[in-house]
């Protein structure tokens, strides 16, 4: 119908001692280490990039799988897109790990 789709914004899985990979932080948080983080998108077939820079012209990482997160607070950005889709909004959180 003429309408290009949205990809759906990624989300943000802590896996650790604290909670086990069934909730998302879609904001951040505290949690006790140590912290793998998985990213997640619901647009079947999409891609994720993520970034650890807090500047204007961040550097994108190809994600392709779970990111150890040492102790310490940790910035992550992250958006998604699919071929024919409109890219998605980008998230932001950060993760303290103590």
């Amino acid at each position: 119908s003429g309408v290009q789709p949205q990809t759906a914004p990624p989300v943000f899985v802590p896996i650790c001692e604290d909670t086990p990979g069934i909730d998302p932080a879609s904001d951040g948080g505290t949690f006790k280490g140590p912290l793998a983080l998985q990213i997640h998108c619901a647009t079947q077939g999409s891609s994720i990039a993520c970034s650890f820079d807090k500047g204007e012209n961040p550097r994108w990482l190809l994600y392709t799988g779970p990111i150890k997160l040492e102790k310490g607070t940790t910035a992550l950005r992250a958006k998604a897109i699919r071929i024919g889709y409109k890219e998605s909004v980008e998230r932001s959180a950060e993760f303290t790990v103590r």
